[in-house]
């Protein structure tokens, strides 16, 4: 399997299981119920949200990624090492989080539950630098990929849920998809190192 291929399956699988985490679809399926959503406002602002989500963790990932360029333009290898390791460290970082999650009590707010589905995916930065060497269009391609994925998997998130599948998925502790993508990221880093 080639470097890209890889990478745009990860990319995928990340924006996916991201998604499918009940933190995010659960406070807008219950929102919208609460407040008499449409189905058009409903998918409308879950498709939104992951798009939205998509879109930061883009212009973050690209704009640390063209500065780490800049400053270490000749040291490309350099970049490519320091994207395995952010693949680890921030794998790890998912698997703390929802080790953190698991010991913290919460408390609910609906337009910081519904916002936070559109802060940015660190996750997407070591994919992103791991994919230097590859042309503008495989990145690109990445990227969309990543885009599309988001928006589509809250939306049919928020659908599943809306048919009564939700409940079942709910209780799944988020810290679970944390731990999952946290694992994803990890297996990237030893895979690229390794072949």
């Amino acid at each position: 399997m080639s470097v890209y291929v890889l990478l745009l399956l990860v990319a995928l699988s990340v924006s996916s299981l991201h998604m499918i985490a009940p933190d995010h679809w659960l406070p807008l399926t219950v929102i919208s119920s609460a407040k008499a959503y449409s189905s058009t406002k409903k998918y409308g602002v879950a498709a939104g949200l992951g798009f939205a989500h998509a879109a930061t963790s883009i212009v973050v990932a690209m704009a640390i990624f063209y500065a780490g360029l800049v400053l270490i333009h000749s040291y490309v290898s350099y970049l490519l090492l320091a994207g395995e390791v952010l693949l680890v460290i921030i794998g790890l970082y998912f698997i703390i989080n929802g080790y953190r999650e698991s010991h913290e009590e919460t408390s609910f707010s609906e337009t910081s539950a519904i916002s936070v589905s559109a802060f940015p995916d660190l996750a997407l930065l070591p994919i992103v630098i791991s994919a230097a060497t590859l042309s503008n269009l495989q990145i690109g391609t990445i990227l969309l990929v990543f885009f599309l994925a988001s928006g589509v998997a809250l939306t049919a998130m928020v659908f599943i849920a809306g048919k009564g599948l939700g409940k079942a998925i709910s209780k799944v502790p988020p810290k679970y998809m944390d731990y999952l993508i946290g694992g994803v990221l990890i297996a990237t880093a030893v895979f690229i190192r390794f072949i």
